[in-house]
């Protein structure tokens, strides 16, 4: 039970999701038979293990969000970071189209799918698909599916406009893309609370990095980059309250 062995119990999962060590790492294969989190996906949990702990003592208002789920391993543990350390009322948004990475034909509502930086974002379209029964069926087989577990489907241009998120503490951004990544940060950053952290899994694509600068730029972020230390790029940093609007 989380409650009493808080710090057992988020081992334990993170044993789980990873599916123990992996011998070989790529930034571009799938994960092992069994594991819903890939290449050095402990250290990644851990990551979000010490911003979600951050966030939660010093009361930084807002939901967990997590925008690019694929097989749901990461938006599984931030459930779990919930649960473990007593999330209160919070809860954890999943948002994916839940058929992998959109085609040039699913991003004709979006801006960003027009910008000359998104001209690399089609090759990538199919990647990465898991059907959102599937990730429902992750989240239940860890008992961590529950009323404050929301799962949207949809390109973030149609959902995020509607999505019912107020505030967030906790943004992690997995979208791969230039238009995914940009979408989100337009729609998401302005709601991200002072004291929040928002952090990029896929810092270490150039797709991904160029929408974060343009986005910084655009919405006057003037935070410095962090990295994780992480074998794959993962970037982050903490919104300051000048950015609080």
């Amino acid at each position: 039970m989380p409650s009493r062995d808080p710090e057992g119990y988020l081992d334990a999962l993170r044993d789980s999701l990873s599916a123990g060590a992996f011998p070989v790492w790529s930034p571009v294969a799938n994960p092992a038979p069994g594991a819903l989190i890939g290449w050095d996906g402990r250290a990644r949990m851990l990551l979000m293990d010490s911003l979600a702990r951050q966030v939660l003592s010093a009361g930084v208002p807002g939901d967990f969000v997590e925008a690019g789920v694929y097989r749901g391993g990461m938006s599984v543990y931030l459930a779990g970071l919930l649960r473990a350390l007593g999330g209160g009322e919070r809860r954890l948004w999943a948002l994916d189209s839940f058929k992998g990475c959109p085609a040039p034909e699913d991003l004709l509502g979006s801006r960003f799918a027009r910008a000359p930086q998104a001209r690399d974002d089609a090759r990538w379209a199919g990647r990465y698909a898991c059907s959102i029964d599937s990730v429902r069926s992750h989240f239940a087989q860890h008992d961590l599916l529950d009323d404050r577990v929301r799962l949207v489907q949809g390109m973030f241009h149609e959902t995020l406009p509607s999505t019912e998120i107020e505030r967030v503490s906790l943004l992690h951004i997995d979208a791969d893309l230039y238009s995914s990544t940009a979408e989100v940060l337009e729609h998401l950053y302005p709601k991200l609370s002072p004291g929040g952290f928002v952090v990029f899994d896929d810092y270490g694509f150039p797709e991904c990095r160029r929408a974060v600068h343009d986005l910084r730029s655009a919405l006057a972020v003037t935070t410095p980059i962090r990295l994780a230390a992480t074998r794959w790029p993962v970037a982050y940093w903490q919104k300051t309250p000048a950015q609080g609007a």
